[in-house]
């Protein structure tokens, strides 16, 4: 306790020393939203916990993932899975989180999407496992030349297609913004007989 004298930590959002590398209590209450969204071109569920848009959102997410704050996807996904809405809407399905491209993991040194589908996994006593492989460009999609168009199968392969088809998959992600990933993710599965599917994500814009 003395350290965080010497050494205080910050709420990602407001900024303000906090006793712990969470958010704060006075911000929190901006990050347990619920928001069923749609995505042009998207023809699946999605249900996303907020806007990106908005200032808490996007300093949580941008500190866990590019300051090292990694333990914030998983507080976030703790306290999300208290939710009624989150249990009915995940319940009896597999969590599958968005794989990062190798490059991108080697960089970072995680996967936010494994993290919070662990967690979630964990909390509410449901399977998670990493069903999906990446490969292709790990830049992202905001960085492509314009009109430079790849197929599912040049970003994702399938793994463990031994799952029965009917099997209800819940994609996982922290922040969807064009919707391209999720679309080739859901696309990869189709392609592989697996049509079952949802996705479920932090932010949504």
């Amino acid at each position: 306790m003395f350290l965080h004298f010497i050494f205080p930590t910050y709420c990602p959002v407001c900024e303000k020393p906090t006793q712990t590398k969470r958010v704060c209590l006075g911000c929190e209450p901006q990050l347990v939203s619920i928001r069923h969204g749609t995505v042009p071109g998207l023809r699946t569920p999605l249900l996303a916990c907020g806007n990106y848009a908005s200032l808490g959102w996007r300093s949580a997410i941008h500190a866990g993932k590019f300051m090292g704050e990694q333990q914030l996807f998983s507080y976030i996904a703790q306290r999300m899975s208290t939710r009624k809405e989150i249990e009915t809407y995940l319940h009896n399905s597999l969590l599958v989180p968005i794989p990062l491209h190798p490059q991108r993991l080697n960089e970072r040194g995680y996967n936010q999407a494994e993290i919070i589908a662990l967690t979630l996994g964990t909390t509410m006593h449901l399977p998670a496992a990493q069903m999906l492989k990446r490969r292709g460009s790990p830049h992202p999609q905001s960085q492509r030349a314009s009109g430079e168009k790849y197929t599912a199968a040049f970003y994702f392969s399938v793994q463990r297609s031994q799952l029965p088809r009917s099997t209800r998959i819940t994609l996982i992600d922290d922040v969807c913004t064009s919707g391209t990933t999720l679309r080739l993710a859901v696309s990869a599965l189709h392609a592989e007989g697996y049509y079952n599917i949802q996705a479920f994500t932090f932010c949504l814009g």
